[in-house]
């Protein structure tokens, strides 16, 4: 039994609504929290641990050395012990009925997120709570909704700690709430520098005497993709498991922080997750390359700021691209960036499932892809209270017009006869009104560092506008 857990878009997405809104941020830390759920179904035993089997312990079981206990309560190393701290949890917390006679309400979208009231009415107790595990980050719009919140678990004898939130899931966070009263105009950092810091010491005997203390200035190099793509796979004959060992722990560090704080690096994190079966040595000093330049640049962070957002037009907008059999195995790369009121709120990078024929094809599927993530977003931000993206179309932005005719216009033609008719679900939410392909020139589509190694002004270019936001404002008047 597994437990569910809020993804980082949930995360995201309520940190970005609570600096557009002016919302207190809050972090909950429940203590011992696997033993905290009690088990609801009977006939689940357990053999006491070797100190309980000896006379001198307090709680020596007289009845012999192979006696079993019932556990009536769960117990970390217990498989489903996650699965039965959530229910606990879900419980406690939908059961709960605040002094107004309000209460939560679970969000379709994500499990793991509980909301009270309504963001846009600004009379509305407003809490929202997103659980990690043990972890609770919480977003209200009143001080005093903290202590209600508080209430809840202390109410259940749970022992716990509350705090402005300057951390989440290893990720240093600095906010600043929107208080116009106060001249506060709204932001919220994110950063690995800590982080990063401790990587690269860890990491840093891997590297020869003259790279260290060196940083790049593009995380991977498009010569350097194009050679190690053209290499294949490496043969079995030169396996080492050393080597195997450190590739996968310096490229899971990475991934943690492409996935966080720095998605300028997440094409070449996926490119090299490609090679984790059997890397070489250019395998190993290609993502020591990256760590390098990880490190350079761990004073980055990702930085909400609140925007305006134009009447009339929806808060979710996407930019999505494509690379046509950038692989091996010729599949095609997608990509796409997903911005909450001009903030990012969540980047892809993945090759695509089947081989594409074409750069349309490709394109097409690519803007598929965003807009099945643009329904799924626009649920969760309607449940977090912003009901505005159900009354317009969300933007999904392509620099592909042939993508974009066969997306809106539903037409037969021999060049698109092939296209899975899956994807032709997409020409379904273009008429339907809940997705919007919009054109956007090459060089203004920021998804495009995500399908392909870039040049080194092209790179920090999509690199400002991934960390500090973006507003696609000329593309949608165009």
């Amino acid at each position: 039994m597994y437990s569910p857990v809020a993804s980082k878009t949930t995360h995201y997405t309520l940190f970005a609504l609570a600096v557009q809104f002016g919302l207190y941020l809050w972090c909950l830390d429940v203590s011992k929290a696997f033993m905290l759920g009690p088990i609801d179904k009977p006939g689940l035993f357990m053999r006491p641990p070797t100190g309980f089997r000896t006379e001198t312990h307090p709680d020596y079981c007289p009845f012999g050395q192979y006696t079993t206990y019932e556990l009536l309560c769960s117990l970390y190393g217990l498989k489903q012990a996650a699965a039965v701290y959530y229910d606990t949890m879900k419980r406690l917390l939908l059961e709960y009925v605040f002094p107004d006679g309000s209460s939560f309400r679970l969000s379709p979208a994500d499990p793991c997120l509980f909301i009270r009231g309504s963001l846009e009415d600004s009379s509305s107790p407003y809490v929202a709570i997103s659980t990690h595990v043990d972890d609770k980050f919480i977003a209200c719009r009143r001080p005093q909704d903290r202590d209600l919140v508080a209430s809840i678990f202390s109410g259940a004898q749970w022992k716990f700690t509350l705090r402005l939130m300057d951390e989440v899931l290893g990720v240093h966070i600095k906010y600043q709430r929107w208080d116009p009263s106060l001249g506060h105009r709204g932001s919220l950092e994110a950063d690995h520098r800590q982080y990063l810091t401790d990587a690269y010491n860890k990491y840093a005997s891997l590297l020869p005497a003259d790279r260290r203390g060196s940083c790049h200035n593009i995380p991977i190099s498009s010569s350097l993709v194009a050679q190690l793509t053209a290499c294949g796979p490496t043969s079995w004959e030169a396996y080492d498991k050393e080597r195997h060992s450190r590739y996968r722990s310096v490229l899971g560090t990475l991934s943690h922080v492409a996935n966080f704080t720095h998605p300028e690096i997440a094409f070449a994190i996926s490119f090299a997750s490609q090679f984790m079966q059997n890397p070489s040595e250019a395998h190993l000093d290609m993502v020591l390359g990256i760590l390098l330049y990880a490190y350079g640049t761990r004073d980055k962070v990702i930085c909400f700021q609140r925007q305006l957002c134009p009447p009339g037009v929806s808060p979710i907008m996407i930019a999505c691209d494509s690379d046509l059999s950038n692989s091996s195995n010729r599949r095609s790369r997608t990509g796409f960036c997903a911005y909450l009121y001009g903030m990012l709120v969540a980047w892809h990078s993945r090759l695509q499932p089947s081989v594409s024929l074409s750069t349309a094809e490709a394109e097409y599927m690519a803007i598929a892809a965003a807009s099945r993530f643009a329904v799924w977003c626009r649920m969760l931000v309607g449940d977090l209270g912003v009901q505005r993206c159900y009354r317009d179309p969300v933007h999904v932005f392509s620099d592909n017009k042939s993508a974009i005719c066969i997306a809106n216009n539903p037409i037969t033609h021999k060049h698109s006869r092939h296209i899975d008719r899956r994807l032709h679900w997409l020409r379904e939410q273009c008429l339907g009104g809940t997705i919007k392909v919009v054109f956007i020139a090459t060089n203004d589509n920021v998804s495009d560092v995500m399908t392909k190694a870039l040049k080194r002004d092209a790179f920090r270019k999509h690199r400002t506008s991934l960390l500090t936001g973006y507003h696609f404002t000329e593309q949608i008047k165009g």
